[in-house]
């Protein structure tokens, strides 16, 4: 067994031993995700004391990394790590209100997993446009949202109860769903406050 706290430099090269290698290829994703979970910890305390901008900068130099690292994993839909750092980053800028910023993160996931035409299943970039199109809901874009839900629940038939819930029933009767809290008029009033 490998120790996963042993450095780089313990960690023997691939044998012949069947055991072995998966063992190697084990301690590399442990030291991936335990790499990943630091910086969102970090990221995460740093909003805590009011360092939003550079949350947020961790948060997109992840997304980058993770992105070049799919990018040469083409053919394989794992984008489990860039679903997670995706829904953080968005989840920051949400809580800023800033909408703009926010919608940009999703339709940036969006172009780099789900833009094909041809639909691959894959459960956690389903749950990221899910997030997307709960976001397009409350923000007024009910016939948006719905487009967006509904490319989810083909990626990911598990989401198809969503389809029942009272906003997207009428999206899809052409009825306009108004949000109890929309960020535009969080938004309207931050600005009508400020100077």
């Amino acid at each position: 067994k490998i120790d996963s706290t042993a450095s780089i430099a313990e960690v023997p090269l691939l044998t012949n031993n069947k055991e072995d290698n998966d063992n190697i290829v084990a301690y590399h994703h442990d030291k991936d995700f335990v790499g990943l979970a630091t910086k969102h910890y970090y990221a995460r305390f740093l909003i805590k004391t009011g360092k939003w901008d550079f949350a947020e900068k961790i948060y997109r130099r992840i997304i980058d990394e993770l992105a070049d690292e799919n990018d040469e994993n083409d053919g394989q839909c794992d984008h489990t790590k860039l679903a997670v750092s995706t829904l953080l980053l968005a989840l920051h800028l949400q809580r800023t209100g800033d909408v703009k910023a926010t919608r940009a993160v999703f339709i940036s996931f969006f172009r780099r997993v789900a833009s094909s035409e041809e639909v691959h299943k894959c459960s956690c970039s389903a749950k990221v446009l899910q997030a997307y199109a709960l976001f397009e809901m409350k923000n007024g874009h009910s016939a948006k949202s719905l487009e967006i839900i509904q490319r989810a629940v083909k990626m990911d038939e598990q989401l198809s109860p969503v389809l029942g819930w009272k906003q997207f029933r009428d999206a899809a009767a052409g009825r306009e769903y108004v949000p109890t809290v929309s960020f535009r008029k969080i938004q309207k009033a931050k600005n009508d406050v400020a100077p």
